[in-house]
Formats: structure tokens, C-alpha cells, sequence
């Protein structure tokens, strides 16, 4: 699946700790990505008011990669999520 290819490359674009990555700006910068988190929800948001289908495709792709940042900054996978989503099905 496509979200667990990109959880792999944040991770290692994190071990590289290459200055010019973006992925590790994000997350050596204090509270970078969660600006950007916000940032991204807004842009989601507004193109959902616009009822634009495409721009919330695209906006929603960029909001997934920054939350999937987000989790890797404080060592959280996909599979703790994924394991909170099965426990709430219940």
C-alpha cells in the first residue's frame, strides 16, 4: 500500500539526516510540521468549501504526507494507528 512505501521513506530520509530533504526540515525544525499541519487542514477545508475534487485530492495528499511526518517525529507507525482504528470498531 501506498501509505506504508511512504512511511518507509520518511524514515529514511529521517536516518540520512540530509539538510537539504524537506522530510528532515520538517522534523528537525521545532513545531515546522505542525504548522504545516495546520496550514495543510485549512487548504483541505477550503478546497471542500469550493467543491473542487481535484484541489482536495491534491490538498488531501499533502495533509497525509505532513501527518505521516508528524507520527514519525514522535515514533508513532501506521500500525499504531491502524491498531487505535481496529480497537474503535469494536
Amino acid at each position: 500500500m501506498i501509505f506504508s512505501e511512504l512511511e518507509k521513506i520518511i524514515l529514511e530520509r529521517q536516518k540520512s539526516q540530509n539538510a537539504n530533504s524537506y522530510t528532515c526540515k520538517l522534523l528537525s525544525q521545532d513545531s515546522l510540521v505542525e504548522r504545516k499541519i495546520s496550514e495543510e487542514c485549512f487548504e483541505v477545508i477550503e478546497a471542500a468549501f469550493k467543491k473542487e475534487k481535484s484541489a482536495l485530492v491534491y490538498e488531501a495528499c499533502d495533509l497525509f504526507y505532513h501527518l505521516m511526518v508528524l507520527l514519525r517525529k514522535y515514533d508513532i507507525g501506521l500500525n499504531e494507528v491502524e491498531d487505535e482504528l481496529k480497537r474503535r470498531k469494536q
